[in-house]
């Protein structure tokens, strides 16, 4: 547990220093992003509004996520540059020198997406094997019980095997040697795995879903404050590891 205060007494440190840059640079994708939502909601309410959702909500809101997660991105330059040397950067300064692999990360983004639902078949198509015992056998509460209690516990098995991926997947590219594939990357996420690093990965995966089960909004809004520190206690150690293993 030493190292996992020092990353904590790290990441305190770090968060002091760019938090508020970080809530400042976010502001403008949120903004963007609730104007797209807003005309999802008046096309709830007028149709007439439908085409404004195609015009405006899908370029708002992609552009708001994919500049949220590079603004997000850019605190592993921080983290890493914070803990070797403490220099006077700001995340502006990071995001500007990613942004010649922007594209390469996004990429690696849709190979993520792409592994996720892979990796989380089995859940999907015992989700859907629910359903149809729904049509064909409503009556069947017993069958239907016993499919949502296997469903359950392959969700919660494909969860905990996502969980080190979902996790340090960010770090994992950064961290990447040009040599080094998507799939290398994919396995990385798994290869320098230590008792502080499940620790670390299944402590942040409860915080971050927690919230969620009572209000996705306030789920977003304590991510969005807990960003700061969870990629820079991530960024420690796996550059702590990285370093080890050599």
């Amino acid at each position: 547990m030493s190292e996992i205060n020092k990353y904590l007494k790290y990441s305190k440190k770090f968060s002091k220093k760019y938090i508020k840059e970080y809530l400042i640079l976010m502001l403008k994708p949120i903004i963007v992003g609730l104007i797209g939502y807003m005309f999802v909601q008046l096309a709830m309410k007028n149709p007439f509004f439908i085409i404004f959702v195609f015009l405006i909500t899908f370029p708002c809101i992609f552009w708001a996520f994919w500049r949220g997660y590079v603004i997000t991105y850019a605190l592993n330059y921080a983290a890493y540059d914070f803990y070797n040397d403490e220099n006077d950067y700001t995340l502006l300064d990071f995001i500007e020198q990613n942004k010649t692999k922007e594209k390469n990360l996004a990429l690696y983004l849709s190979f993520c997406a792409i592994v996720t639902i892979i990796l989380f078949m089995p859940t999907i198509l015992s989700s859907i094997s629910i359903l149809g015992t729904l049509f064909t056998n409503p009556a069947g509460i017993m069958t239907m019980l016993n499919k949502f209690v296997s469903t359950f516990i392959i969700f919660l098995i494909n969860s905990i095997v996502l969980i080190p991926f979902i996790n340090f997947m960010t770090q994992a590219f950064f961290f990447k040697k040009d040599y080094e594939t998507f799939s290398d990357v994919f396995i990385n996420c798994y290869k320098y795995l230590d008792k502080d690093g499940v620790i670390i990965a299944l402590t942040i995966s409860i915080i971050s879903s927690l919230p969620g089960l009572l209000n996705p909004v306030l789920q977003g809004v304590i991510m969005l404050l807990l960003n700061v520190y969870f990629y820079s206690i991530n960024t420690f150690w796996f550059y702590d590891k990285i370093n080890k293993k050599k």
